[in-house]
């Protein structure tokens, strides 16, 4: 059952009482989650890709993010040197930590 606002209702009958003069009928109503129009639309195949899809790109982006904070001159002088030395970011903390492991710094 849905309303004007497109929010959807789940209705179970939980009681029903009957007298002589009249019936007793209680209802329960719960909301669900309403859902946007392209999810009502995917088939359950798709949604099984889906998933399929997403446990495959968790296994290989098995990377995580370094993030630093650095002063905006520090940074366009440090990409200056790497573009030169034609390194990656990536690079440039890998082998800076070889460096330091190393003690030649």
């Amino acid at each position: 059952m849905k309303n004007q606002k497109n929010y959807e209702y789940e209705i179970t009958q939980t009681k029903q009482v009957e007298s002589n003069e009249k019936i007793v009928v209680e209802y329960e109503v719960k909301p669900t989650k309403p859902k946007s129009e392209a999810e009502k639309i995917r088939t359950d195949a798709q949604r099984v890709a889906d998933k399929r899809y997403a446990q495959k790109i968790k296994e290989q982006n098995k990377y995580i993010t370094f993030t630093i904070k650095l002063f905006p001159a520090e940074v366009e002088r440090i990409d200056a040197i790497l573009k030169s030395a034609k390194m990656s970011r990536a690079e440039f903390v890998r082998r800076a930590a070889a460096y330091v492991e190393n003690g030649t710094i």
